[in-house]
Order: structure tokens, then sequence, then C-alpha cells
């Protein structure tokens, strides 16, 4: 993993400095890969597309803005490291209240919103933390997988393996399987497996794929 320069931008709201990393190579060596799409590599760390300034709370794109300065790898002498604190990723009620602003002005950002919030509904299954069962009713939760199955071109791979995880999550499991049987590639034999055998034993929850 080689770190790649830090990037400077700037609150459109109200000028104050916040500070994203970048990579400059990394690899999966060690990732664990889940059902959901999300990716946790320690050698490939990810950075957030949108976040919230730490002084006047707007939420904005930094996938859209312009850096006004790009600070070179291990350039710790640079004072704006100081002065600029570190972008971070929205928390769940944030990204739905970036929703209910209207900030996703297109398919992707929409797209990319609520991916984000799905992960987050499933981050306390990763960390052993699920209190409830998955077929507790969650309004916020249903809606906005729904929402997003709607969103997705089932003719991309990647949006059909997510929409046969939606199925699978909202326990239409002859759905998943009619989705992810659909999927030709003989590269994904292993990921349609899991997935047919999650749907036999009616398992809605997010799952650690294996031999990726």
């Amino acid at each position: 993993m080689i770190p790649g320069a830090t990037y400077i931008f700037e609150c459109p709201n109200c000028g104050k400095p916040i500070q994203r990393g970048s990579m400059m190579s990394g690899n999966t060596f060690g990732a664990s890969i889940y059902s959901d799409g999300k990716t946790m590599a320690p050698m490939l760390p990810d950075f957030p597309e949108i976040t919230k300034c730490p002084d006047c709370k707007t939420i904005f794109w930094l996938s859209i803005l312009e850096a006004k300065e790009r600070i070179k790898t291990m350039d710790f002498s640079n004072p704006m490291l100081q002065k600029a604190p570190r972008a971070n990723f929205l928390t769940l009620n944030e990204y739905f209240e970036a929703l209910e602003n209207g900030i996703a002005k297109n398919r992707n950002e929409e797209l990319y919103i609520r991916k984000q919030i799905c992960r987050l509904f499933n981050d306390p299954l990763r960390q052993n933390k699920w209190f409830r069962k998955p077929e507790s009713k969650d309004i916020r939760r249903e809606e906005n997988l729904k929402i997003l199955l709607e969103l997705l071109d089932v003719s991309n791979i990647n949006d059909r393996i997510m929409a046969a995880e939606i199925k699978r999550n909202l326990g239409e499991f002859d759905e998943c399987i009619e989705l992810i049987n659909g999927i030709e590639d003989e590269r994904f034999n292993c990921l349609k497996e899991q997935f047919i055998k999650a749907c036999t034993k009616k398992n809605r929850r997010v799952m650690l794929l294996k031999h990726l």
C-alpha cells in the first residue's frame, strides 16, 4: 500500500478547508468482501465522496469539487495538514438528511448514497452487534432497499448481484435465485452457489463471501 497525495477542498458554503487522502497503489490482499458489495481491505482504504463540513454542517460532494491544493505524499510540514480537518464519511442519519435535502442530482449520486445506507444498516452484523432479528421491520431500511432496487440496471452484472442481494434481504428468495441464475459468466459460479444456498436456508442477512 502506497498512500497518494492529500487534497485540500473548501466547503462550498463557508469556505473552511477540509482534506481528503488518496492512494497511489493498493491491493485487496486480506480483504473481506460482502454480499451487499462492501469491501473491507486493509491495504486499500476507501475515501468519502460526500462529507459534512465540521464548521457549518453543510453536506456536500467532494467528488465534484476542484481541489484548492495538492499536498505531496509524506509532506508533513505543510501547515494545511494541521489546519484542515479530515473529511469523514456520513452517518446513517446524515445520508438520509442528504437525500431529503435533494443533494443527489442524478442516478449515480443517488445510487452511491443509497448503497452507503444499505451497507450502514448491515454494519452491526459485520461487527457482531446485531441485537435484533433481520426480519424485524425497519421502515427506512426497507424503503431504501426498494428504491435502490428501482435504480439498478440488471443488465449490468454488478447491479444484478446487488438486485439479487436486495431481493434476498427482503425475503423474496425465488426472485433472488432467478436474478442470480441469470448470470452466465462462469467466473461468478462460486458467488451464485453462495446466494442460492442462502436462499435455500431462508437467510436474509448480509454474507461474507468466500473464494472470490
